[in-house]
């Protein structure tokens, strides 16, 4: 049996199959600053929960003696975390 999506707006497609609200999507477009686009958009994907849970390689930050490993992020949504943050735009788009 197949599934049938219901979108409530329009969708961009970011690759790998994640989708957000095309109208976020504009809106981040708009961010100041490198890193401030690149934070929007993590949480854009994972959220802010997950991200303070999580970290980018899974290993044990050196700045805290103590400090656990975390489980690291998506590789596949950190792919395009990356290649976001490096410029490349989207063309996918869904309403």
């Amino acid at each position: 049996s197949s599934r049938r999506c219901l979108l409530s707006s329009p969708q961009v497609h970011l690759g790998g199959g994640i989708w957000v609200e095309e109208e976020k999507w504009h809106q981040l477009q708009r961010t100041q600053g490198d890193s401030k686009f690149t934070k929007n958009l993590a949480v854009m994907i994972w959220g802010t929960e997950t991200l303070k849970n999580r970290s980018v390689t899974g290993v044990a930050t050196k700045k805290k003696k103590d400090a656990l490993p975390k489980p690291p992020l998506s590789p596949s949504k950190l792919k395009i975390v990356r290649g976001k943050s490096l410029g490349f735009k989207l063309i996918k788009y869904k309403s």
